[in-house]
């Protein structure tokens, strides 16, 4: 599920949650025979145990946060080694290509020179391999 969703859905809970508190409030005080201050204050005062319990949720979920974001923090580090040995092993790749290009073998005969040149050079050394052996 997205973050998005999961914050939706929370937000959705705590809403919820709310409001069924706030109507069993009514419900049990119903009907309300006078609006005073006093009244209010202490209807008011008896949402503190909902906001106890949401303080304590988000507690729990900043610990959530904390313990997510340190394993993603590992996952993104243990890539950052693999892409690392990776860039060393294709320069090394790259580096071995290039000192193949640059073998020249020069052939010098009565007719002339004869130049081969990168990856030929191996055609013609094992050539001469199988001839002396």
């Amino acid at each position: 599920m997205k973050t998005e969703n999961v914050a939706l859905w929370v937000f959705l809970g705590v809403l919820v949650t709310f409001c069924i508190y706030g109507g069993v409030l009514l419900f049990l005080t119903w009907p309300i025979s006078e609006l005073s201050i006093d009244k209010s204050a202490s209807f008011g005062d008896s949402f503190g145990v909902l906001t106890s319990i949401f303080s304590g949720l988000a507690f729990a979920v900043v610990i959530w946060t904390v313990l997510s974001q340190r394993e993603e923090l590992n996952i993104t580090r243990d890539e950052l080694k693999s892409q690392g040995f990776e860039n060393i092993l294709f320069q090394m790749l790259k580096l071995h290509n290039q000192i193949i290009d640059e073998i020249d073998f020069v052939r010098i005969n009565t007719k002339g020179n004869t130049t081969t040149k990168g990856r030929d050079c191996f055609v013609t050394f094992i050539s001469r391999l199988k001839k002396n052996s």
